[in-house]
């Protein structure tokens, strides 16, 4: 069936024209970002020119376009640390692209044409860039997977009636399920809507963003690292440092430290006295051969944590608490010069000689001399 085209349009294709990219992201909180590939303003609607690439949108013959991938410029970090303060919220965020055309007589007359709208899937940070995927919602699973996400943190905003309902004296929520500050510790479990897993599989629902998350494997700089030197801050490791790793009993070479700011934080306790805080997505090791670790934000409470406690490794610690510590941190990301998952497992703790035992699996760059 033939689409209708608006005779500006018609006008604007007729001769030389420009044509920009736009997205439009729409937040639970019903707050706006809109990004271009140019400085415009459209319907009294100012984009900024941050907009670097919209993907291909793929269609065939028979089916819509499913999916559109979009890149940011991440100038001065401004939108990364957006995504890092409100990584909820963008999970969950709705996002239009659209086309703006300019053309006609002195460039005089303009069209946008609305491309793709879906929900915003697996936002990812670095210095240069933010990216994510736009998911159509008429090609997944419905809204749960454009608009509730499957990811383990519950969904709702907070004591809003729609969705959270809760009404007590409580002023925070970590969103956890099992957590003191969450649902279970609320009275509100019946409400949750997140994607956790009440005994904590070892492996992440399908579909989920599993370990791919904006800001994995990082420790906040103030725990101390177990070190060749004995304990250290770990806002003060180097490249060539040797750290140590508590299963295989032996010092591996640090090959990059990376600084991070402005990162929620995860706290972890544990019954053998070792506690340390993290990004969400920091693996924890749970059992001796699990190799991989479990995220952070994944920990229950009387889950098994591997410490290391005195110099004496503990297979069987518990958590004693896990949860969002409700600030924003600094952290840093250690990448280990080896190709060897085992190699790639280090500690941390708030008391240098009472450490969590976690993993690191980024792949280094070159080995060390």
């Amino acid at each position: 069936m033939s689409r209708s085209v608006p005779p500006n349009l018609v006008t604007i294709l007729a001769g030389p024209r420009q044509i920009d990219y736009t997205v439009e992201l729409t937040f639970p909180d019903a707050s706006v970002l809109r990004y271009a590939t140019s400085p415009l303003t459209i319907g009294g609607n100012v984009y900024l020119n941050a907009l670097e690439n919209v993907r291909e949108i793929r269609q065939t013959l028979d089916a819509a376009p499913d999916r559109v991938g979009v890149e940011l410029q991440n100038e001065d970090r401004v939108i990364g640390q957006n995504v890092a303060t409100n990584w909820l919220k963008w999970r969950t965020a709705i996002a239009v692209v659209g086309r703006f055309y300019q053309g006609g007589a002195n460039f005089a007359t303009s069209q946008w044409v609305e491309m793709f709208r879906g929900g915003v899937q697996q936002p990812n940070i670095d210095d240069r860039q933010v990216t994510f995927d736009i998911l159509h919602d008429t090609l997944t699973s419905g809204g749960i997977v454009s608009r509730a996400t499957l990811n383990p943190l519950c969904q709702n905003v907070f004591k809003d009636p729609q969705t959270c309902g809760y009404i007590g004296a409580a002023t925070f929520c970590d969103h956890h399920l099992k957590s003191k500050t969450g649902c279970d510790g609320l009275g509100n479990s019946h409400r949750f809507r997140g994607m956790e897993h009440r005994y904590n599989l070892d492996q992440a629902p399908p579909g989920a963003a599993g370990n791919n998350h904006p800001i994995n494997y990082c420790v906040e700089i103030s725990n101390f690292i177990k070190t060749q030197f004995g304990p250290r801050r770990a806002g003060t490791l180097l490249p060539g440092d040797l750290i140590w790793n508590p299963v295989r009993r032996k010092l591996v070479p640090v090959w990059a430290v990376t600084t991070i700011e402005n990162i929620p934080l995860w706290r972890i306790t544990t019954n053998s006295g070792a506690a340390g805080r993290c990004s969400a997505g920091h693996p924890v090791i749970c059992h001796r051969a699990h190799l991989n670790g479990m995220r952070a934000d994944q920990i229950g409470i009387r889950d098994f944590v591997v410490t290391e406690i005195g110099g004496e490794l503990h297979d069987f610690s518990e958590a004693h608490s896990s949860g969002f510590t409700g600030e924003m941190g600094t952290v840093v990301m250690i990448t280990i010069a080896s190709e060897d998952q085992g190699d790639k497992i280090f500690c941390f703790g708030e008391e240098p000689d009472e450490y969590i035992v976690c993993h690191n699996a980024k792949p280094r760059g070159i080995e060390l001399d």
